[in-house]
């Protein structure tokens, strides 16, 4: 609702009528983060209200501060299904600049595209944009002006004779008789920071007077900031300039004088990205550092290492965000901190966030949101403001770093985590029981009885641990030193698979000692196991060479009763879920297959909006964790009558959004649906009271007889 538009609307009225501040904070506290931030540029009056009532409201503040510490944010993707460079965002649009050298224009409420503008010849190196105007900057010296509204360019000029390494669109001048008057600031590889001059009014022939053109053609002005190295990164503040150059410098600058102010020397190596909060500023350098700098002293007050080279960095009233050359983003504290604290203390992450495909090049935060972009295409919004929350029939639990597996019982949920640690819960208090240490890589498989806890971890071992005093009562080391792809407990015995391609065998033979009872090579026909699966009567192994293929043994003996190859599949074969003769197969890929093993055929494959990690059977109901925080719900029956093979999302009972990290396992039972995710969020979810579920879970399927009727 616009508060301009002269409209009696109910919103208007509140605002003009009496005293209605309660009901008014009641109904802002229902809008999200971004619906939150469009309410700020209403009008004056809105933006006021939702500054004194919701952002700087006490309980308000200790709401975001939570969520940007440790919530779990709402959160929406877009891809590009593209290579994408660069990133730029306002409340209504995402602009992205393509490897290709185009620029996508999305809507940021939609997710969906709105204008394609073609015209650079090379990759897109930099964007700016404004109410007006989109900037773009090329890896070939050239800047090009677009109307944002009309998607036309409006003009090209090469003020470089280097690569456009930054472009920023001033506020303008002034907007008098009809005209609107700014500057362009850019910089490049060349060592130089130019401006140029735009005078732009609004075009006659526009009916809604949204459409800009330019009076005359931009003018080159001489404005010059004479750097001594390239310039590799470029910010704005209200009066002042920041350059980073190769070199391993970051230079101040009076925007307005063109003097330099400050020349800040720290960094051993160029620098790759800047956030200025004047009288704060923040560096990310290829020396795998993050400075927060004083400007007023010169000084850098905090040094935030990465283990990889820092590529951007942002900074606002709450946190610092940086992220480097892996995928993941780091969220850090924002306090005051003197030198004298800075050489003494040791800096920690907060949190970390995963879910980009790539090293993520561009972020734009809000009060309540982070919008970030990466190199393979991938857009992702959080919304910490807007956070999933405990509530009736669904608890959350937080650990210690990303979850890579995970296995529960009605006393415990034990989960294997990035950090090469075991952590166990106590499944009724969601309290810490104990830590197990004593890997040295990922814990990638886990199991459990109710006498010991079984890992698999990619250093080659397999460690078994006392459940109830959390002591190793047995270790053995694969004999090819190959990485542990899975472990299974199947009575007395242990199943153990690896990227070797082998099966070992390990049997209890008294409390805390174990023996290799069998030991089968792995097979050069059918390569590397990544998956293992088992029942009572069946085991299943998933081989990845050339082709994929599921090796069938018999749970007694172990003797092998089927090979299923594929001729035509080469993907990693990641999980695989057994309900006999149902196999559920997860690969590579956003396919979830279903195989009938006694049949020794494909029967459906499932199609899902991102990688499929991980899925379960219970109760007539197929259940899929996907790569982005999918959990995705499919009606056995309902899938087996679809007549094509393939089957899309749109035949899903029903899909929920509530991680915002990949699900990487789960685990359903009697009473409860628990997923985790690679942030390190566990999530329990009631099959009778959690108001999403309903009567999902109240139909027993047998797939056996689902199978029968589908072949009549």
């Amino acid at each position: 609702m616009d508060a301009g538009d002269g409209l009696d609307g109910v919103i208007t009225r509140l605002f003009n009528e009496g005293q209605y501040t309660h009901i008014l904070r009641q109904i802002f506290l229902y809008l999200d983060g971004t619906s939150l931030r469009c309410a700020e540029l209403v009008c004056w009056s809105w933006r006021r209200f939702v500054l004194e009532e919701v952002w700087e409201n006490e309980e308000c503040s200790k709401l975001i501060e939570k969520g940007w510490k440790k919530g779990i944010p709402a959160t929406r993707r877009l891809e590009l299904r593209t290579n994408c460079v660069s990133m730029v965002v306002d409340e209504r649009s995402i602009v992205c600049g393509l490897e290709d050298g185009r620029v996508d224009v999305y809507s940021r409420a939609s997710m969906q595209r709105t204008n394609l503008l073609s015209g650079h010849s090379e990759k897109i190196t930099s964007l700016h944009m404004d109410p007006r105007f989109i900037v773009t900057g090329c890896w070939d010296g050239t800047i090009r002006i677009w109307c944002r509204h009309s998607g036309n360019c409006l003009a090209a000029v090469t003020p470089h004779a280097a690569p456009v390494t930054a472009v920023f669109l001033d506020t303008p001048v002034d907007q008098k008789a009809g005209l609107v008057r700014q500057h362009i600031f850019s910089a490049s590889r060349d060592g130089l920071v130019r401006r140029l001059g735009l005078v732009a009014g609004r075009d006659s022939e526009d009916g809604d007077g949204r459409k800009f053109s330019l009076v005359k053609e931009p003018l080159v002005e001489d404005y010059s900031l004479q750097c001594d190295s390239p310039v590799t990164a470029m910010t704005l503040g209200k009066d002042h300039i920041l350059t980073g150059l190769n070199n391993a410098k970051v230079l101040l600058w009076d925007k307005r004088s063109q003097s330099k102010l400050k020349s800040l020397e720290r960094h051993k190596n160029s620098i790759r990205s800047l956030c200025l909060r004047y009288p704060l500023a923040m560096s990310g350098s290829r020396d795998k550092t993050a400075l927060l700098w004083d400007l007023e002293k010169g000084q850098a007050i905090r040094e935030l290492k990465h283990s990889i080279d820092v590529r951007s960095v942002y900074l606002n009233n709450r946190v610092i965000i940086t992220t480097d050359d892996y995928k993941d983003i780091y969220i850090w504290d924002l306090e005051a901190a003197t030198p004298e604290r800075y050489q003494r203390r040791k800096e920690t992450c907060i949190r970390s966030l995963t879910g980009h495909n790539g090293p993520v090049h561009s972020l734009h935060c809000e009060r309540g949101v982070l919008i970030s972009c990466d190199t393979t295409g991938v857009v992702i919004e959080k919304d910490f403001w807007r956070c999933v929350e405990e509530g009736p029939g669904m608890r959350i639990l937080r650990c210690s770093d990303g979850v890579n597996c995970m296995v529960c019982d009605m006393d415990q949920v034990v989960v294997g985590l990035l950090n090469k640690t075991i952590e166990v819960y106590d499944r009724a208090t969601m309290l810490k029981v104990r830590t197990l240490v004593g890997h040295d890589d990922h814990v990638w498989s886990i199991d459990m009885n109710k006498e010991y806890i079984v890992s698999g971890s990619w250093d080659s071992s397999v460690r078994i641990w006392d459940r109830d005093e959390g002591q190793i009562m047995f270790l053995y080391t694969h004999p090819h030193g190959r990485e542990i792809s899975g472990v299974k407990i199947s009575g007395k015995r242990i199943l153990v698979t690896s990227l070797a391609g082998s099966l070992n065998v390990l049997r209890r033979v008294g409390r805390g000692s174990f023996i290799v009872e069998k030991f089968f090579p792995g097979s050069m026909e059918l390569g590397e196991i990544y998956s293992l699966a088992c029942d009572t009567k069946h085991v299943i192994t998933g081989h990845t060479l050339t082709n994929s293929a599921f090796k069938i043994w018999s749970a007694d003996n172990f003797d092998v009763v089927k090979i299923i190859k594929e001729e035509s599949n080469e993907s990693i074969i990641w999980n695989i879920h057994l309900k006999y003769p149902l196999a559920l197969i997860c690969r590579d890929n956003e396919c979830l297959d279903l195989y009938n093993l006694e049949a020794a055929e494909c029967v459906k494959s499932l199609k899902h909006e991102s990688k499929v990690l991980c899925a379960t059977v219970h109760e007539g109901k197929i259940i899929v964790g996907c790569q982005y925080g999918l959990l995705v719900f499919w009606d056995l029956s309902t899938i087996m009558a679809v007549q094509r093979k393939v089957v899309g999302m749109n035949h899903s009972h029903m899909v929920v959004y509530e991680h915002s990290a990949a699900i990487s396992n789960i685990h359903v039972d009697s009473q409860e649906l628990i997923t985790d995710d690679y942030d390190g969020v566990v999530i329990l979810r009631n099959l009778r009271t959690y108001r999403r579920f309903g009567k999902l879970f109240r139909r027993a399927t047998d797939p056996r007889k689902i199978f029968d009727e589908s072949q009549r």
